[in-house]
């Protein structure tokens, strides 16, 4: 048990104890209370430091997009089938992320995100660039 310093102070930082594995620390809080605090984060198990090559990515957004919303995405084809438009391009991990984030900032409605097969390089004939 960890108990604050005796002029009240809460310095006291403790080691181990019951149930702890060491890498676990215990920081005394005010009126006594402990707080466990892990000092060390392991990596995930997936995390090799490096993004994975870049995929084709299928992004589906509801509604005909205009030229202006479509400048947003300048690294992406895009189609429009139906009443849908469709973006289509090479990402890696961050540029995807990146571009979930415009369509989320430009109030679009997401409809689907798929990875496409490797074999597959374009999404289309009548496909375009926005530009």
């Amino acid at each position: 048990m960890i108990s604050p310093a005796a002029d009240g102070s809460c310095g006291a930082l403790a080691r181990g104890g019951p149930g702890c594995d060491g890498a676990r620390e215990a920081v005394c809080q005010p009126g006594g209370h402990r707080i466990q605090v892990m000092r060390a984060h392991l990596p995930a198990r997936d995390h090799d430091g490096m993004d994975p090559a870049p995929a084709l990515y299928m992004i589906r957004i509801s509604g005909h997009l205009g030229a202006t919303v479509l400048s947003a995405f300048p690294a992406l084809a895009w189609q429009h089938h139906g009443a849908q438009t469709v973006l289509t391009g090479l990402l890696d991990r961050s540029a995807l992320y990146g571009v979930l984030a415009e369509v989320e900032a430009l109030g679009l409605e997401l409809l689907e995100v798929r990875q496409l097969a490797p074999g597959r390089t374009s999404p289309g004939s009548d496909d375009h660039r926005s530009a």
